[in-house]
């Protein structure tokens, strides 16, 4: 089995495994301006979250803290101060190392919430992220 497709599976066997433990339900604060939105999260010291997959390239920050950062293309350490892209359609599992403050920024009209997750993320489940995932289990061949 590839480095991928065996992390991808990792990602959402531990996914899974998380749905059933809610030991971490942080409030985001919402920012918006003028074709822009941010959502930021404090992540406790301990904390292993999964986040969604999503449609677009989006800046992320890491104003304070430290994680360790699981995607398909294997594990990386981040600590504030740091500022990154992350690419569209991944998805990633994040364990905190200490206290971490994450910022995540879309380019966006919408201030409805509702609305930009419907428009920025990809539903864990649907025939679109399945296709996603099959796309990239294959190696990016449809």
């Amino acid at each position: 089995m590839n480095v991928q497709k065996s992390m991808i599976n990792s990602i959402l066997s531990m996914e899974q495994a998380l749905e059933d433990v809610d030991d971490f339900s942080q409030e985001a604060t919402h920012v918006f301006a003028p074709g822009a939105y941010a959502r930021t999260l404090l992540l406790p010291k301990g904390s292993l979250v999964v986040g969604k997959m999503h449609r677009h390239a989006h800046i992320n920050i890491i104003s304070y803290g430290a994680v360790c950062v699981a995607t398909y293309e294997g594990v990386e350490r981040k600590s504030g101060h740091s500022v990154f892209t992350s690419p569209p359609d991944v998805k990633r599992c994040v364990y905190a190392e200490e206290d971490t403050c994450w910022t995540t920024i879309h380019l966006t009209e919408e201030t409805d919430l509702g609305k930009i997750e419907a428009e920025v993320i990809i539903e864990d489940g649907s025939d679109e992220f399945l296709s996603k995932i099959q796309t990239l289990i294959s190696g990016g061949k449809s």
